[in-house]
């Protein structure tokens, strides 16, 4: 009888533990925690040329750029960048962090940094996809783009 509710015993503890390990969900309007808050922002390179097919132009060529994200959500971000002729894509910059979960960017523009005068426009996005994720709950999300040159 011993043996028997000791038996009993043992897997009454096991269902019990394994019912406490698992996926925790959070639902609250920061899924990630504020640690990860931090973690979501877009990163951004991208460079101008004069079309496709036509090599990217030199920072000396080209004046000082932003680019405009316009999310979703309706949230618009100015990427200021900087220039480095060592790097393929010579334009780099990122948003702050704690862009909301699941947003995406919805369209996009290349700006002159001084005059925010509008030099070149991406495509529309209808929606997050394989090509356009949307923002996870812990990470960041890059992004390449190539700017003809109006």
């Amino acid at each position: 009888m011993t043996t028997h509710f000791r038996t009993l015993l043992l897997l009454g503890f096991t269902a019990l533990a394994s019912g406490l390990g698992g996926c925790v969900v959070e639902t609250t309007s920061d899924q990630g925690g504020s640690s990860c808050a931090a973690s979501r922002y877009f990163d951004l390179v991208w460079f101008a040329d004069n079309g496709v097919g036509t090599a990217r132009q030199p920072c000396a060529a080209t004046p000082n750029t932003s680019v405009e994200l316009v999310l979703g959500s309706g949230t618009t971000y100015i990427v200021d960048g900087f220039c480095d002729d060592s790097l393929n894509y010579n334009w780099r910059g990122s948003t702050p962090g704690g862009v909301p979960i699941g947003d995406y960017v919805a369209s996009f523009r290349l700006l002159r940094t001084d005059t925010r005068a509008e030099l070149s426009r991406g495509d529309t996005f209808p929606g997050p996809s394989s090509a356009n994720p949307a923002m996870p709950a812990c990470g960041f999300v890059a992004l390449t783009y190539e700017f003809p040159l109006m």
